[in-house]
């Protein structure tokens, strides 16, 4: 009886996971566009190159999002109904902040929640790049 139940729990642990729309890929890829946006602005701060390799670098990212829409909304989608709680306690800064800076404004971090509705947004509303800033998670 003891092994039904771990067997039982186990085909039920499965089948979550593989209910899930999209997978880890889908999460680190989001989290690399959010690199190439650091990158992006990294390089304006310090003005080398006006930032336009970095700036092609961040639109290709996008674009690859954007090219698998369908798959990533669907992730959102189920990570914002299923996993908001876990989503609202990982946090990312959402602008790009210096690592010697002493100045680290809070209004620059937001939580994975937070960032997956921009990124939402910014799918359904066709944008080239992310917003600047997260100014829209409030309007």
């Amino acid at each position: 009886m003891k092994t039904f139940l771990v067997i039982v729990s186990s085909l039920c642990i499965l089948t979550k996971i593989n209910a899930q729309p999209g997978n880890s890929d889908t999460k680190t890829d989001l989290l690399n566009l959010l690199k190439s946006k650091h990158n992006y602005e990294r390089m304006l701060s310090i003005g080398k190159d006006t930032g336009q390799s970095y700036k092609a670098r961040y639109c290709k990212a996008f674009t690859a999002i954007k090219v698998n829409q369908e798959k990533v909304l669907s992730y959102i989608n189920y990570s914002l109904k299923f996993d908001s709680t876990a989503l609202s306690k990982e946090f990312v800064d959402y602008v790009y902040v210096n690592p010697v800076s002493s100045v680290h404004n809070i209004k620059n971090r937001i939580s994975l929640l937070g960032y997956f509705k921009i990124i939402k947004y910014s799918l359904e509303n066709s944008e080239e790049i992310l917003p600047r800033s997260t100014e829209i998670l409030f309007k």
